[in-house]
């Protein structure tokens, strides 16, 4: 029997306030502020340098995931992928296994954040929807401005 947890049970109050670290518990907005503090754009703190900026979006590490036995890339902790599948190489950010994710863009200067209420283990397409249209926004990457 295969037993996948759904919205119910992310959603118990014991759950919720419990400290479990693989599970984060927040808002998109919290999250997506998080990344745009690391870009600078809150209050104009200044976290890093454009220098680690660039280090965080860099490949370190392609092979198989250790735990998910998968072909994986990382960046200084950080997933280098957007949920569109694409790797820009100036993306840092994490999915999350129920179909959320939250990433940094520092060549467009966006944070994006996208929390599900409804698990549907590794179903990335409203993440990978709402990426699309940043990215075929007017002045984003894949976009021509004529």
């Amino acid at each position: 029997m295969v037993i996948i947890p759904g919205a119910a049970l992310a959603n118990r109050r014991d759950l919720l306030s419990a400290d479990i670290p693989s599970m984060g518990t927040m808002t998109a907005r919290a999250a997506a502020t998080v990344y745009a503090a690391l870009l600078g754009h809150i209050d104009a703190a200044g976290l890093v340098s454009a220098e680690r900026l660039a280090a965080m979006a860099a490949i370190t590490y392609h092979g198989p995931d250790a735990v998910m036995g998968v072909e994986s890339a990382w960046a200084f902790g950080y997933s280098p992928a957007r949920p569109a599948g694409t790797y820009p190489g100036s993306t840092f950010g994490m999915p999350g296994g129920n179909g959320s994710a939250a990433f940094a863009d520092i060549g467009s200067g966006t944070a994006v954040a996208v929390m599900r209420n409804r698990c549907s283990i590794g179903d990335f397409t409203a993440a990978a929807r709402i990426d699309h249209l940043i990215i075929d926004a007017p002045g984003q990457e894949g976009t021509t401005d004529e």
